[in-house]
């Protein structure tokens, strides 16, 4: 009596077996597609954000050196200042106070000069890693990330299909009385 009922149950679990099966090669296929894509996208946003970190760090150099000049300059010009200063009380026969003051205001200004130029250097700086964290930030939240596991989900699916049949048709014919006990009318025989 069981066994009428173990033929439609083995055909139901194999054709589950073979859809599952089907669906789980469609799913990786999918999957293998997608993180290709994905690892083809990853690709250019490293190497556009590689490129925009080697352009930034190239006008980080052009900065420093502009400032190198600044700042060269700005002793040159005092020590110039200077020197003619002292070209000129030589020739006038001038010491004292009033040079002194006269040269002390040139190193004041060169030392103002050269203050303003760090901190606009500063400025800059702070600008330059500002636009550095965004770009990283903007390169990390374009990443596009691999994904795992659809063939295996769809597997469990079919696992889990093939044991709900079994376990229907058992109860069912349980229930119908072809294992005994339940489902069958137990009358008493008079």
């Amino acid at each position: 009596m069981v066994w009428p009922m173990l033929v439609p149950l083995l055909v139901s679990v194999g054709s589950t077996v073979l859809s599952g099966m089907s669906q789980s090669k469609t799913a990786q296929i999918q999957e293998d597609a997608k993180n290709e894509f994905a690892r083809f996208r990853n690709k250019q946003i490293m190497t556009e954000t590689a490129r925009q970190v080697g352009e930034l760090n190239r006008q980080r150099t052009v900065v420093s050196m502009q400032v190198n000049q600044a700042l060269a300059s700005t002793g040159a010009q005092a020590e110039a200042a200077q020197s003619d200063m002292n070209v000129a009380f030589a020739m006038s026969d001038s010491i004292g106070s009033t040079s002194q003051v006269l040269l002390s205001d040139v190193d004041r200004q060169e030392s103002e000069a050269k203050a303003v130029t760090l901190q606009n250097y500063e400025t800059e700086q702070f600008n330059m890693n500002s636009q550095l964290t965004s770009l990283i930030n903007t390169g990390i939240s374009n990443y596009a990330g691999i994904t795992t596991g659809s063939a295996a989900l769809v597997d469990t699916q079919t696992r889990a299909n093939v044991i709900n049949q079994v376990g229907n048709s058992f109860a069912s014919a349980y229930s119908q009385g072809l294992f005994g006990g339940a489902g069958k009318s137990t009358g008493s025989g008079s």
